[in-house]
């Protein structure tokens, strides 16, 4: 489907009519909430600024950030219970975004060899910490389910303060997920800005992927089976309605550069994992 028409207009109006005063950043927060279980809703929040992405996810009483600088740097992922921080470099980060997988064994091989150099009551708390993250993501984490094919539905239909488009899936007859995107050009964002958001949603999906970080796309794609930025998302299962995805609040906002840095004062911790890590 050849939809370059829709992107390149926006973005030439956009170049042309958007204000040089307003501020190069936006904010974005999504709530996302299970309909059966005990879990408690989550709140994922995206700050965009030039060549800078950050999310912040609070779960359950923990509050964890990543922050990217897509220019070229690094990923931190931050976790503000612990107060300690971990460093993905550029060439870990270039590694994993040209592979598609990467089996448990080899995985697991490398843990064991960071482990084999601690000293043992070191690597003792180390083991009981990787076991409860794995456990965490275990429990948090929904179904596995491949790349499902989207069909739209209804097209520019108001929701809330947004008009979007809504998609389908279905699986062997069953729902599996409604869907509203919005243009993201005409919420607001820029080009770098979606660009930014798909480059951590793609290292969410290594580093935490039982988040299900919101895919933005400017047209379908392969990190994306539809054009746009999902204002609301319900995610179904034996025909029944089990996540409730909402975006709250978009606005362009001005970012303080405090915001993409590792908290002063925090623990700097080696990264022992690189799928699934909080």
């Amino acid at each position: 489907m050849d939809l370059s028409w829709r992107v390149g207009l926006p973005v030439v109006l956009a170049a042309l009519l958007w204000p040089s005063w307003l501020p190069a950043g936006v904010l974005i927060v999504e709530s996302q909430e299970a309909v059966y279980g005990s879990q408690l809703p989550k709140t994922i929040r995206i700050q965009t600024a030039p060549n800078r992405v950050r999310v912040d996810i609070t779960h359950a009483g923990q509050r964890r950030a990543f922050i990217l600088d897509t220019g070229g740097g690094a990923l931190w992922i931050v976790d503000y219970t612990e107060k300690v921080y971990r460093e993905v470099n550029r060439d870990i980060i270039d590694k994993l975004q040209g592979e598609q997988g990467r089996t448990v064994a080899v995985m697991q091989g490398r843990v064991n060899e960071q482990l084999e150099s601690l000293p043992p009551e070191q690597r003792k708390e180390v083991e009981a910490q990787m076991q409860a993250r794995v456990s965490y993501a275990r429990e948090a984490s929904p179904p596995e389910r491949s790349q499902p094919v989207f069909v739209k539905t209804i097209e520019q239909k108001i929701e809330g303060a947004w008009t979007c488009d809504w998609y389908e899936s279905y699986d062997q007859g069953k729902k599996l997920w409604e869907v509203c995107a919005a243009d993201p050009l005409a919420l607001g964002l820029t080009t770098e800005d979606v660009r930014g958001i798909e480059q951590m949603g793609r290292l969410l999906g290594k580093f935490s992927p039982q988040d299900d970080f919101m895919p933005v796309a400017l047209e379908e794609g392969e990190d994306s089976p539809y054009p746009g930025l999902p204002i609301n998302r319900i995610f179904y299962q034996e025909d029944r309605i089990q996540v409730l995805f909402e975006v709250t609040e978009i606005q362009q906002q001005e970012t303080p550069d405090a915001e993409f840095e590792v908290p002063a004062g925090f623990e700097k911790r080696n990264l022992f994992l690189l799928d699934g890590a909080r």
